[in-house]
C-alpha cells in the first residue's frame, strides 16, 4: 500500500511486482519498466509519472485506473486487464499489444496511441483517442460490450482489423462502435472493419478516408456520415446501411461502391475514379 512515493530509479531491466498494488500516493518508473503483476489498484487521489524511455507495463492481474498517467514515458498493455470504471486519463504513450481494456468509464488517451497485436476493449466504457493514434496489427483490435472508440486525432490504420461485437476470448457480449469527432481523420491504409454481433456502427462527422493502398477495403458496419468519406486510392467498398448527409467523395485514383442500402440527404461526387451505387 503505497500513500507517498513509489519509484524504480537507475535500472533499465523490467522489475515484477507481484503482489497485489493499492497506490493513493505517486508511483514514479524513471527507468527500465515496472510490471505489476498481482494487481494495482489507484484512487483519484493518486498519480502515476513515467520518464521519457520508461515504462509501465500491465502484463498480468487487473490494473485498476482513476486517476491520471502523465510523462513522456509508455503505459503498456501486455496481457491482463486495464479496468476504468469511471475516468483516467494517459497523457502518455499509451500501447497495446495484447490483453483487454474494460470498465463503463472514459479511457482518455492525449498522447500517442498504438495498436498491435490482439487486443480487446469491452464494457460500456469509451476509449477517447486525442493524439495520433496507429493500428499495425497481423491481428485485429476487438471492441465488444458496448465499447466506443472515439477518434479527436488522427487515427491510422495501417494492417489489421477491427471487429465491432466480438471477443476472441470469450464469445461476445454484444455492440461496439467507432465515431470520428468533428475535426478527425481516420485514415485506413490496410485491413478491414467489420461486426459480428450486437449494435455495431461507424459514424463520422470529421474525416474518414482510404489512402495509400491499391487494394479494396470493405467496411461492413452500418455507416452515418455527417462529414467526409473520401477514397482517395484503391476501392473502399462500404457495404452496411449508409446515411449520408455530409459529403461521401473519390478523387486521384480511388473508387467508392456503396454495397448496401443508402439514404442520402448530402452530396455524393466523383472528383475522379468512380463512385458506385449498386
Amino acid at each position: 500500500t503505497n500513500a507517498g512515493t513509489f519509484e524504480q530509479t537507475v535500472t533499465k531491466a523490467t522489475t515484477h511486482i507481484q503482489p497485489t498494488f493499492t497506490n493513493t500516493g505517486t508511483v514514479s518508473v524513471q527507468s527500465g519498466t515496472l510490471s505489476f503483476d498481482g494487481g494495482f489498484t489507484e484512487s483519484a487521489a493518486g498519480t502515476i509519472s513515467i520518464s521519457s524511455g520508461a515504462a509501465i507495463d500491465v502484463g498480468a492481474g487487473t490494473f485498476a485506473l482513476a486517476g491520471t498517467v502523465a510523462g513522456a514515458g509508455t503505459l503498456e498493455v501486455t496481457g491482463g486487464n486495464l479496468a476504468v470504471a469511471t475516468s483516467a486519463t494517459v497523457a502518455s504513450a499509451f500501447t497495446q499489444s495484447a490483453g483487454t481494456v474494460s470498465g463503463a468509464g472514459t479511457l482518455t488517451v492525449s498522447g500517442a496511441a498504438s495498436f498491435t497485436g490482439q487486443d480487446v476493449q469491452t464494457g460500456a466504457g469509451v476509449t477517447l483517442l486525442k493524439g495520433a493514434s496507429t493500428l499495425n496489427s497481423a491481428n485485429g483490435l476487438f471492441l465488444d460490450g458496448g465499447r466506443v472508440l472515439e477518434n479527436q486525432g488522427v487515427f491510422t490504420q495501417v494492417a489489421g482489423y477491427i471487429r465491432l461485437g466480438q471477443n476472441p476470448s470469450g464469445g461476445s457480449l454484444g455492440g461496439g462502435s467507432i465515431k470520428n469527432d468533428a475535426g478527425a481523420t481516420f485514415d485506413i491504409q490496410g485491413g478491414y472493419i467489420g461486426y459480428y454481433t450486437g449494435a455495431d456502427s461507424i459514424t463520422n462527422a470529421g474525416t474518414f478516408e482510404q489512402t495509400v493502398t491499391t487494394a479494396t477495403i470493405h467496411i461492413a458496419p452500418s455507416f452515418s456520415n455527417t462529414g467526409t468519406v473520401s477514397a482517395q486510392s484503391g476501392t473502399l467498398a462500404l457495404d452496411g446501411v449508409v446515411t449520408n448527409s455530409g459529403l461521401i467523395e473519390t478523387t486521384g485514383a480511388g473508387a467508392l461502391t456503396i454495397n448496401g442500402t443508402i439514404a442520402n440527404s448530402g452530396t455524393l461526387l466523383a472528383h475522379t475514379g468512380t463512385l458506385t451505387v449498386a
